[in-house]
Formats: C-alpha cells, structure tokens, sequence
C-alpha cells in the first residue's frame, strides 16, 4: 500500500465541516491502495485507535502537530476580552500575512512537519485549506523532499470576497496572487470544491489545465439504498443542520404557524450550534421547535435522511460568498423537498431547475409554507433517476478514487 501524508487544520472526530471532507477521503483512500497518515492541529479531542478502525478505517494514522503533554479533552473557553483581543490583532495581522494570520503558526510547525515527512517518506503529500496559509506546508515539502504535492481547496480562494485583500491594499492584492500562482505552478494537482473556483482557475492558469480537477463534496455512503415516500400523514419532520441565527428561528417558528393554519401538522428540528436566541414563541409553536445542538456527524446524517423537508438558512454575510455548502450534497442525496434561503451563487447554480428545491432570496415562511403543501399534495420529490444518478456521481466513495486516480498519476 502506497503512503500519503495527509496534512489538515481539523480532523475526525471534530464535528465542524472543516473537518468532514478529509476524514472522508481518509476512510476511502485504502480501498484504493493508500494508506493515510494524518498531521493536524489539536483542538481539545484526540481520535482513539479503536474508534478511528471502527468509524473511519484501521489504516488510517492520526499525529497532532501541537498536542500538550498533558492534554484534556475538554476544549479551552477564552473570555469575551480576550477573544476581542485576539480578534482585533488577527484583523491588523491579515493586512500584512500571506496568505493569512495562520502563516506564521505554520511556519512554526514546519520543522515538526519535515520531521514526519523524513520518517515516513510518503509516495504522496495533501494539503487541505482554509486556512489556505497550509498550502505553505506543501511548497515547502515538495521543494525540499521532491515529494508529489496535491493542493486541495476546500473553499475558494481569490475569486471570493473572504480571502482577496482590500481594493485600496493593492501591494497585498499582488501578494496573494503571486502565492497562488506558486500553489497552482509547484503543486502536483490542485483539487477544488467549488464549480465557480474551478472555473476561475481554469480561465487564469490556462496552461494548468491538465492539473486542475473539480472534486465537489459529496454524501456519505451510508445514505445510499435509503428509499423514501412523501409522508401524506402523521407528523412532518422538518430538519436543518449546521449553523442558525436567530433570523433564522424566526422564519423556522413562522414556518410551523404557517403550517399549522393549514392544518398541516409539522415540527422543526435543528441539529448543530444553538441560537443564541431570546424570542418568545407562544406555547403551541414552543412545543413543536426544537434545538439539539452539535451531534456527531454520523448522526446529524440520520436526522437528514429521516425528514420529510430539510431546510438551509444563510445569513446575509454568508450570501455573498462563493462557497457551496457541503450540507446541501447530503440533503439531496435524500430526494427529499429543500428548502434554501439566500443561497449563495454556487448554492443557486448546483440547484437550478430542481422541481423539488426552493430558493428564497429573503425568508418568506408564507411562500415556504405553499411549497410544502404543493409538494404534498403533487407528491413533489426527486425521481428515482435522478437520484440513481446522483448517489453514483456524488458519494464520498466515489469521491476518493478520483483522489486515489490523482495520486496514482503523479506518484508513478
């Protein structure tokens, strides 16, 4: 089995999204005849070996790059000044760090990392972004060992509004696109998540074609063979997961009052961070909402595949990005009705033409409300072929032996 050296910011059993895409690839890649060491920072949880076998793969080696000696995996709380603090010095930092703040850790931990890579001599090394200042790990690497580097963006980077400089930072503008330009001529392969990315890329580095690849997010393989019907009766169960603000409990709670009024008997479900949320609900909308906070990824998929209508919320902020949210492949790896409010422009893309997925540009539960009861009514959902199609296409499975594909190509 060949070794690659796997090197992330987060990783199993994190339950932050950061941390889904590689510990997927991970669990896949030895089916594929690559055996997966990981490096990643350490952030109050260690992955046990048993469970790594049991949830992941028994090939699969984790090392945490700055790991206490006497660590607890109780994750440390920093007080409200000194997280403004830190916010306000990392703000003054990003005017001047290529690409980011991060830089400087990872430089730091460049010698731990050239340590791992002397001792395992692996046949290939990945870096996974955001923070896109990782990739400084893999230039360094594959100058230094000669070592096949794939440079994977988790986000985009230059063409979304989080990552460029200022307009008015122009020597910084001139910076970052040097850096990148260095990723994409060094690197083995770039791997990108988002379409929009990809495109971007291609019509920048024309000549790089050949080493750039589209590999979206995708759904675990656990979903696939879970044949659903549109519920006619009963309860309906509707679910979101990851982030919610309180604008978006709001529209939630006005959903269920919407329903309610047409007789539809529903409740909502959030798995994920909690609202910091003070809005009253009356007793008969209170009773039907209900918040559970972060579980374990395996089981906010269940929850996924058990609803009758799934539900993504973005903030304004979130809208202007050009990211596309890792949960939507999930969602629709179910066939069930979707609902999103203020997609993104990739999010809008992925899902144009879809008879069964709604985009709202702004939260209207009124609208939102005559969408489900249409798709109950016409038994709205997505076709047994279109799915078929889908879950062959977009499973992490099928995911990782394109990374495998990659790895094979440029490790020969």
């Amino acid at each position: 089995m060949k070794k690659i050296l796997i090197i992330s910011t987060t990783f199993f059993p994190d339950k932050t999204v950061g941390a889904i895409r590689i510990s997927q690839w991970a669990r896949h890649l030895p089916e594929f005849g690559w055996k997966p060491t990981i490096l990643c920072r350490y952030y109050g949880e260690s992955a046990q070996k048993e469970t790594i076998a049991r949830e992941l793969n028994e090939h699969v080696e984790i090392n945490y790059l700055d790991k206490p000696r006497n660590p607890t995996n109780t994750k440390r709380s920093t007080g409200a000044l000194k997280k403004l603090k830190k916010s306000a010095i990392e703000r003054a930092a990003e005017l001047v760090s290529v690409p980011d703040v991060s830089v400087w850790s990872w430089r730091k931990l460049q010698n731990q990392i050239d340590s791992y890579v002397e001792s395992l001599a692996p046949h290939a090394v990945l870096t996974s972004s955001p923070r896109h200042s990782i990739h400084t790990a893999g230039l360094s690497i594959t100058n230094q060992f000669g070592t096949p580097w794939v440079a994977d963006f988790r986000d985009p980077f230059l063409c979304d509004i989080r990552y460029r400089a200022p307009a008015y930072n122009l020597p910084l503008r001139a910076k970052l696109n040097r850096y990148e330009t260095r990723v994409v001529n060094q690197s083995a392969a770039c791997t990108l998540a988002i379409k929009n990315h990809y495109n971007w890329l291609l019509k920048k580095y024309p000549d790089k074609s050949a080493k750039l690849n589209w590999i979206p997010n995708g759904f675990p393989i656990e979903m696939l063979g879970q044949d659903k019907a549109l519920k006619q009766n009963g309860t309906l169960k509707i679910v979101t997961a990851g982030i919610i603000s309180n604008e978006g409990v709001t529209f939630a709670s006005g959903l269920i009052k919407e329903l309610i009024s047409h007789g539809i008997d529903a409740e909502f479900f959030h798995f994920g961070d909690r609202p910091n949320s003070t809005i009253e609900l009356s007793e008969e909308v209170a009773k039907r909402v209900h918040f559970f906070g972060r579980v374990p990824h395996q089981e906010a998929v269940q929850q996924v595949a058990d609803a009758d209508f799934l539900l993504a919320i973005n903030s304004d902020k979130r809208s202007t990005y050009q990211g596309l949210s890792s949960k939507l492949f999930e969602y629709l790896a179910t066939g069930t009705p979707i609902m999103v409010i203020r997609p993104t422009k990739p999010d809008a893309e992925f899902l144009r033409s879809l008879p069964w997925v709604i985009c709202q540009a702004s939260p209207n539960f009124m609208e939102a409300g005559a969408f489900i009861k249409n798709c109950i009514e016409n038994e709205i959902m997505a076709s047994p072929e279109w799915l078929t199609r889908y879950h062959k296409d977009f499973n992490r499975r099928t995911q990782t032996q394109q990374i495998a594909s990659i790895l094979d190509e440029i490790s020969a």
